[in-house]
């Protein structure tokens, strides 16, 4: 019996020794599965953080061309404010290419202005950057319309009042103004 045991033991040992080291496939599904869900995770991330820069950029821009355009014209009224006037003092993440003013982001912003103010009309605004800029303009502005928005001869027109000339905030008309596609914000400066 002895040598039956020993030949089932050497069959056994041949048998452990024949068979591959490594990971199963359940396994190595399941570390595909997690890499994965960490990969999508980060890219959420990085999306989150990159709409957050392009709307701080924005709103700072936004609130640095007007302080400036206010500072310049202090004393003269606003009637010369326009895109080739004010190339000097834009922002250094805007610019001026020769026709318009575009924002951080490429897009065209509109200029008119008037004797006792200035309206500017920001273009092409995704829903998120303009619920996260809105508040920034509005502390800035006198009145600040957001949606299907114009200006002109320093005076928003169309839209949404955002801020109403006596200073109440519509939180409504953001939801619904922004939520449109390519919306538009537009300020009113005095």
């Amino acid at each position: 019996m002895n040598s039956i045991s020993k030949r089932i033991q050497a069959a056994l040992s041949t048998r452990r020794a024949r068979r591959q080291a490594g990971v199963t496939l359940g396994e190595t599904l399941i570390v595909l599965v997690i890499g994965g869900a960490l990969l999508a995770l980060a890219f959420v991330g990085l999306r989150t953080a990159n709409s957050n820069v392009q709307s701080d950029d924005l709103a700072r821009g936004a609130v640095t061309l007007a302080g400036e355009i206010k500072r310049v014209n202090q004393n003269g009224g606003y009637a010369s404010v326009a895109a080739d006037t004010v190339k000097g003092i834009v922002p250094g993440n805007w610019k001026y290419d020769g026709t318009d003013v575009l924002d951080s982001a490429g897009n065209v912003v509109n200029l008119s202005g008037s004797v006792g103010s200035f309206a500017m009309v920001f273009n092409n605004l995704s829903e998120e950057n303009c619920r996260k800029i809105i508040p920034s303009l509005a502390g800035m502005a006198y009145k600040v319309n957001v949606g299907a928005v114009s200006g002109a001869a320093g005076v928003i027109s169309g839209g949404s009042a955002y801020k109403a000339a006596n200073g109440a905030i519509d939180g409504g008309a953001a939801a619904s103004g922004c939520a449109a596609a390519n919306a538009k914000i537009g300020i009113e400066v005095r």
